[in-house]
């Protein structure tokens, strides 16, 4: 499931960054993009699929308590990369939104490029996923926490992921809905 929603979330994020390139009139085909967006799920791919077993060549993963750290590790990652891929939509939903309602308007309206907003976006929630993480790591070794404790200290970062999962994905449907007023409202007939 995780990586089938990974999928979903790259095609979303592709189609939404190609459709910003034609509304541009630049070339759509950005074969470096595409790789890296391949890459990435490949890369997933081969950390849920053999990541523990790589990982137990160099850590004793015998005992359950760092299997279970890993696993939740590996769940907190996938939902941080659900999360930085919903905010990367979402700004470039409002950039949609933007460039349709200067064409309807006045060009006034701030053009921020989406690019910068990515550019913030991305490392702050990524170095969220790794801070938090060591913390746990640290906190687990010094104070020797259980399992119970340490489930409870991962579905913690999992609520907040959803928190901020709901808000952007709140955004890009309310976003969507005005971008679909502003297309309709001209696609309309007039009288």
């Amino acid at each position: 499931m995780a990586l089938f929603w990974t999928f979903s979330e790259l095609l979303c994020l592709f189609f939404f960054r190609r459709g910003i390139l034609e509304a541009e009139g630049k070339n759509t085909s950005r074969p470096v993009f595409t790789a890296g967006c391949i890459a990435f799920f490949l890369l997933l791919v081969v950390l849920s699929a053999f990541g523990e077993w790589a990982l137990g060549r160099f850590v004793d993963l015998s005992t359950g308590f760092y299997k279970q750290f890993y696993r939740l590790a590996l769940w907190n990652l996938f939902c941080t990369v659900w999360v930085s891929l919903e905010a990367v939509i979402f700004v470039y939903v409002i950039d949609i939104y933007r460039r349709l309602r200067s064409i309807r308007s006045s060009p006034a309206i701030s053009n921020i490029r989406s690019g910068l907003w990515i550019a913030a976006v991305l490392p702050a929630f990524i170095s969220l996923f790794f801070f938090y993480e060591l913390a746990v790591y640290f906190t687990m070794m010094d104070y020797g926490l259980s399992i119970a404790s340490l489930k409870t200290i991962s579905f913690f970062y999992v609520r907040m992921c959803g928190v901020f999962w709901i808000l952007f994905e709140g955004g890009v449907a309310f976003t969507g809905m005005r971008i679909y007023r502003i297309i309709s409202k001209e696609a309309a007939p007039p009288g």
